[in-house]
């Protein structure tokens, strides 16, 4: 089976795991593309200091854009990132995707 199609069924074997299950399965899939060579990028809601910790980033975006999210759980336990490589303020991915590439090529 091609690597490709493998870590693509990875994925979705993933997505109906536990949630301990999948944090250990990210951390390892994460690790095996990194390894290989490859450039990943995740876009999620990480609202705590733990949770982000879960994912070692070499590289966060803060797309800072809104005052809250639509789940009133997630609000409540948000704390603003005191990490971060770069921090959007605006929706507007013209304006924001030139200088992001040029902060990830300094990198």
């Amino acid at each position: 089976m091609p690597m490709k199609l493998e870590k693509k069924l990875m994925i979705g074997i993933f997505l109906k795991r536990e949630e301990k299950d999948k944090q250990k399965e990210w951390q390892i899939l994460l690790l095996s593309l990194k390894e290989e060579g490859n450039f990943v990028v995740a876009d999620f809601v990480c609202p705590t200091p733990e949770a982000r910790a879960l994912f070692p980033a070499d590289f966060v975006i803060w797309v800072d854009t809104i005052k809250e999210g639509r789940f009133d759980d997630t609000n409540k336990m948000f704390v603003k990132p005191d990490k971060f490589n770069f921090q959007v303020t605006s929706q507007d991915a013209v304006l924001w995707a030139p200088k992001i590439l040029l902060e990830i090529e300094k990198k």
